[in-house]
């Protein structure tokens, strides 16, 4: 793509200009991180929503029992690293503003919104966004909160129905391309340049494709995107706090999973642009229908797009869910299995384990190290019979004394799957 084709898609799909409005700030070669820097103006006790951290330090507590249990929400966030010393007094950095902040206070610390995201009504190529929306929602609160925001619109336009937990936004049923959604819309969150005042990030919902366009580079050459070395994080305070409740992957895997779950799923590859120079990035997910793009790895630079291979005509080593072969439908079901997988805490992995063969309740909370046992039920044992993988002996009489637990063959599938993946 040449320059006058780069400009001509700009002006079509309504791309901001690196060229007009404010610059960047110049966060790559600062000694520390942008979003390390300390806000000493805020009161550390004072800035964030708490509905937000407890939001955060519910998933946390599940993905870690126990750690940080006994702190205050400051003592947690500064345990974290979101919080620091200044002085005499915890202060928080610009990360733990984005993140956990009230919105008065996100708006102070970056004077734009945080993603823009449009449901649009028709097909890429069919001229201007702002003629085809349906929907659109512009998120100017932290980042947990666009996250929410923005993961139950998804939903709300999904393919097909679902049953949505609001309290975690954890469904049973999600819709075929929600791995490629999350690991995408997060990704954009993490390494977006925050720095950048002048353009806002954008999520783009088209009839044939999803784009996600985010101000600031992706911290490594298009070609080693699909690497599986660590890759540099613009934002590493964001990065680790969204890992500490599983939003986010170890650098370096983020983008293998979309293709691999984007391909697994009978798609084109996605699509990765990437300009260093006007400091921006592109990734789009193709459908089925999108044209005038071939079913081949595709990566771009700059003004160009280089199909299959990185600069320098190395080829790229892609994660391949193995279409079209005899092993597509092992690959879908072990994808599938690493997705449920995924959503079990800690104790509910222990349940499942357990469960290979007959268990009281006595014996499963014991396992699960939980002395309370009406908490047990409802927050361990029960999610687990409602998505059906562990069923009652005697369903009849729940409370009956002789009652036990064993997986169901759903349940045992999924055990399968995580002793292959141990």
């Amino acid at each position: 793509m040449n320059r006058e084709e780069a400009s001509d898609r700009k002006e079509r799909h309504g791309l901001p200009d690196a060229d007009s409005g404010e610059k960047s700030f110049p966060q790559d070669g600062a000694p520390g991180r942008y979003d390390g820097e300390v806000l000493e103006e805020l009161q550390a006790h004072r800035f964030f929503h708490p509905p937000s951290v407890r939001w955060y330090r519910s998933l946390f507590s599940d993905r870690s029992p126990g750690e940080g249990q006994d702190l205050g929400d400051v003592e947690f966030l500064h345990d974290r690293g979101l919080v620091v010393e200044s002085g005499d007094r915890l202060a928080p950095t610009r990360a733990a503003v984005l993140v956990f902040g009230r919105p008065r206070y996100v708006r102070q610390a970056l004077s734009r919104p945080v993603v823009d995201c449009q449901f649009i009504g028709a097909a890429y190529e069919e001229g201007p966004p702002e003629h085809h929306w349906t929907d659109r929602i512009v998120v100017e609160d932290n980042l947990l909160q666009a996250w929410l925001i923005v993961a139950e619109r998804y939903m709300r336009h999904a393919e097909r129905p679902f049953r949505l937990d609001m309290q975690t936004m954890r469904r049973d049923d999600d819709p075929p391309g929600y791995e490629s959604f999350r690991e995408a819309f997060v990704n954009q969150l993490i390494h977006q340049d925050y720095g950048d005042r002048g353009r806002t990030a954008f999520i783009r919902f088209y009839r044939d494709r999803t784009v996600f366009w985010n101000p600031g580079d992706p911290g490594a050459p298009a070609g080693e995107l699909l690497d599986r070395a660590a890759k540099d994080v613009r934002n590493p305070l964001i990065a680790a706090a969204f890992r500490g409740i599983g939003l986010a992957r170890q650098a370096g895997t983020g983008i293998r999973a979309i293709f691999k779950n984007w391909q697994g799923l009978g798609h084109a590859p996605p699509v990765i642009r990437s300009d260093e120079a006007r400091s921006e990035y592109e990734l789009s997910l193709l459908g089925e229908g999108a044209p005038g793009e071939e079913r081949r790895p595709t990566v771009g630079t700059g003004a160009e797009r280089v199909d299959g291979r990185a600069v320098g005509d190395r080829p790229v080593d892609l994660p391949r869910a193995d279409m079209g072969s005899d092993h597509g439908d092992q690959v879908r079901a072990d994808m599938g299995g690493d997705q449920a997988a995924r959503r079990l805490t800690t104790r509910q992995r222990a349940i499942v384990q357990a469960c290979d063969v007959p268990q009281s309740l006595a014996q499963l909370m014991e396992r699960a190290g939980v002395s309370h046992r009406s908490h047990f039920r409802r927050k361990h044992l029960k999610p687990l019979l409602e998505t059906g993988l562990v069923r009652m002996t005697n369903p009849g009489n729940p409370r009956a004394p002789t009652q036990k637990y064993v997986l169901t063959d759903a349940g045992a599938a999924l055990e399968r799957f995580s002793d292959r993946e141990g």
